[in-house]
């Protein structure tokens, strides 16, 4: 096999909280990932270096997480060759939904099956790791509990069949600058952290009302504030009839879940007039 091409599937959280903060300045998570229909497609060929390219205008070097996804492949395995990939790009661009970190789990993939290097599952996500909280997630797929730093998976029912409308407008937000803005709001307060057993529960019930009514944004807190935008596009869905509208990630992405795909069409139809880069896809088993 000299090339593939993977679909790079988007994520959401149903939940997320942020809890202590680690040694090592990262900190530790309480979510609930969803992978979505929403995709880049990842094409990746044998070549002799490392070459990318995509249809976005992002960095098609170093500064971008699939090429040092294929740098840390070659390294690892101690191959002396490279690829040639080309990532089309279709989730929006940092909007809190692993854009960057599923096209670098995407090209893992791919070379693993290229180069037959037979790394496992565990391998890969042990290996993704090293390039960013939410890689190995992105190798899995599906839904799943995550904890740690994104690190420690847990199995977890999907999400009930449902549409979900995915939605971004103005500016992004740093994710760096978010979890410093909970940091701060934290200091000298005696604060409870959530936790993601009733979603959990809920998705065990098949119960999607209840998935809406618990799912929870702590990051909700500190972005709204300063990008209106977010308030703006979640009413826009619920007006519609979504059942949940919640930021995804560390923002500014908004998502909305409807159980009626003709609500869920006219939220999107009403989006993309507000101005939003807005897609409807649906969940990934």
């Amino acid at each position: 096999m000299d090339s593939i091409t993977i679909n790079a599937y988007a994520k959401i959280n149903l939940f997320l909280e942020v809890c202590e903060k680690r040694p090592d300045s990262y900190h530790n998570i309480d979510s609930i990932m969803q992978a979505v229909s929403l995709c880049d497609i990842v094409t990746v060929r044998k070549c002799d270096i490392i070459k990318l390219d995509n249809n976005a205008g992002l960095p098609n070097n170093e500064n971008n997480l699939a090429y040092k996804a294929a740098k840390l492949f070659f390294e690892y395995n101690n191959i002396k060759n490279g690829a040639e990939i080309y990532i089309e790009k279709n989730i929006p661009i940092s909007a809190g939904l692993a854009g960057g970190s599923t096209d670098a789990a995407a090209v893992l993939k791919a070379l693993n099956a290229i180069y037959e290097t037979n790394m496992s599952i565990d391998t890969l996500c042990s290996l993704s790791s090293k390039l960013g909280a939410d890689v190995p997630f992105c190798i899995k797929g599906g839904t799943y509990i995550t904890k740690g730093i994104g690190d420690i998976f847990s199995p977890c029912y999907s999400l009930p069949d449902c549409y979900i409308v995915i939605s971004k407008a103005g500016e992004g937000v740093s994710t760096p600058f978010a979890y410093g803005e909970i940091d701060k709001n934290r200091i000298n307060v005696k604060y409870t952290y959530k936790t993601s057993d009733a979603v959990v529960k809920a998705l065990e019930d098949k119960d999607i009302n209840d998935v809406a009514k618990n799912s929870y944004n702590v990051f909700e807190g500190v972005v709204c504030p300063i990008r209106p935008k977010v308030n703006e596009q979640k009413e826009i869905m619920r007006s519609n009839g979504a059942i949940l509208s919640m930021m995804s990630g560390s923002g500014p992405s908004v998502f909305g879940i409807f159980t009626d795909k003709t609500k869920a069409e006219n939220a999107l139809k009403s989006l993309k007039k507000y101005g939003a880069d807005a897609h409807i896809c649906t969940p990934i088993i």
